[in-house]
């Protein structure tokens, strides 16, 4: 999944549109708003359930 999500972020960063900070810090301000629910289909059908650890980003 780490592999996918830094391909993902290499292919569409743009160093024109952020020529005073980081690739890095770009890359980690991106991945800390990333979850699994990001991915996720939206169905009527299933409730999601989320454990403490989830809760808490563990």
């Amino acid at each position: 999944e780490f592999a996918t999500v830094t391909k993902r972020f290499d292919d569409n960063y743009n160093e024109e549109e952020n020529p005073d900070s980081s690739r890095l810090s770009d890359f980690l301000a991106e991945v800390s708003l990333l979850s699994d629910q990001d991915d996720l289909e939206e169905s009527d059908d299933r409730v999601t359930l989320m454990t403490l650890h989830a809760a808490k980003g563990l």
